[in-house]
């Protein structure tokens, strides 16, 4: 789906060059990072705003009728969330980040810190589950899709967004060691990456692919940089029909366009 941008989007930009950070702020952002890891960093000091979609795209991308209960895994400080909270009747966070975590509960968004990769969350009891800008940043991508997986309810939606070409690390405080695991993302032009995330990893995960976009990821700049952006696919998924029945899961063949 080729989204255009919204108002929400266009206001983004337009606050961009005055949302900066200076001089003094980025150096101490910078020194702070040598001991704790960026997520906390930001978080504490309220850096790097960032927007992926306005709410206007969330509607087109996920039609109109409104969501029970969305899960946003991974919400940082809750930039995101706030775009696509309009279209629910009730978000609730997680995040690893104790700074982001605090971030988020004073924006009112409820959060519970945890790894979603190693604890889980409660099966079956989520309409929308998002995991937006993660997969990259996490020590077991592939763990924490089956569990966001499992997490969904009969008729509910994952949504997974992800820079292109793909290049992973994690955080392990101020270190930014290469995760456990990796996707089998491999190309470097964003066109093949995203043919092999959408018709080959998320579907050994037993998730179809209903739509998805091509967007900026866009973040406040600093003193080195007037603005961020990366470049991001944004998929809608649902777990398949075989899977829902309890057959096997295939793995499809990398011809296989899905």
């Amino acid at each position: 789906m080729e989204l255009g941008p919204d108002a929400e989007t266009e206001t983004f930009l337009a606050w961009l060059p005055s949302g900066r950070h200076g001089l003094a702020t980025t150096r101490l952002n910078h020194a702070l990072k040598r001991f704790a890891s960026d997520f906390d960093v930001n978080g504490a000091l309220g850096m790097y705003r960032m927007h992926l979609l306005g709410t206007e795209q969330w509607r087109r991308l996920l039609g109109p009728a409104r969501i029970a209960r969305c899960l946003d895994v991974g919400a940082g400080s809750g930039d995101v969330t706030a775009c696509l909270a309009p279209l629910c009747g009730a978000v609730h966070a997680t995040e690893v980040s104790r700074a982001m975590a605090w971030r988020l509960r004073r924006r009112g968004f409820p959060c519970s810190r945890v790894d979603v990769a190693a604890a889980g969350v409660r099966a079956g009891e989520w309409d929308l589950v998002t995991c937006l800008n993660v997969l990259d940043r996490c020590a077991r991508p592939r763990a924490l899709l089956e569990a966001l997986r499992r997490a969904l309810g009969a008729e509910g939606r994952l949504v997974v967004s992800l820079v292109l070409p793909y290049d992973p690390f994690y955080f392990d405080g101020a270190r930014t060691p290469d995760p456990e695991e990796r996707l089998g993302c491999r190309a470097r032009s964003w066109e093949a990456a995203a043919g092999e995330l959408l018709a080959g990893e998320l579907p050994r995960f037993g998730l179809g692919v209903d739509v998805f976009t091509r967007t900026p990821y866009l973040s406040v700049g600093d003193s080195a940089r007037a603005h961020y952006v990366l470049d991001a696919v944004v998929a809608v998924c649902r777990r398949v029909t075989a899977e829902r029945e309890g057959a096997p899961r295939r793995t499809p063949d990398a011809r296989d366009p899905g």
